[in-house]
């Protein structure tokens, strides 16, 4: 008796233990940095292929014919008013805005990548992936 008691038991501790997929988050968004996205980033995939990659997008829309997508990372759930058509330089510069990654796509693909972050120096740094897909690299603020 005390086997069968046992063995329900441990059933019932396994069942508890075990991860039901279907319920998480597909498009949970990874730790966005500069090395994230000279790897994952690629020229032409869909939005699908962006989700699954860079997760859901913080903000979207278009500006200049183009959709773009926008992350970004924040200290201590800081509130800024984040903008499409302009990066938070002084946000980047204080450290309250980690990165700005903006995603640019036509006809439901990317064609550039544009990852801002602050260097080493103190300035506001842009990291690109081009449509043509070479890499570029600049500082962007004093």
């Amino acid at each position: 008796m005390k086997r069968i008691i046992l063995g329900i038991l441990l059933i019932v501790i396994i069942a508890g233990c075990a991860n039901n997929n279907s319920e998480s988050n597909v498009y949970s968004i990874p730790d966005i940095d500069k090395e994230f996205v000279e790897n994952k980033a690629e020229i032409g995939l869909n939005k699908e292929e962006v989700k699954d990659i860079f997760g859901e997008e913080y903000i979207s829309g278009n500006v200049d014919s183009s959709d773009i997508w926008f992350y970004d990372g924040v200290k201590d759930n800081y509130e800024y008013d984040p903008r499409l058509e302009a990066v938070s330089h002084e946000e980047i510069k204080s450290d309250n805005v980690k990165y700005q990654l903006y995603i640019n796509f036509n006809d439901d693909e990317t064609f550039r990548y544009s990852y801002f972050y602050k260097g080493n120096d103190g300035k506001v740094w842009q990291f690109s992936l081009n449509p043509d897909g070479t890499a570029t690299e600049e500082a962007v603020s004093n």
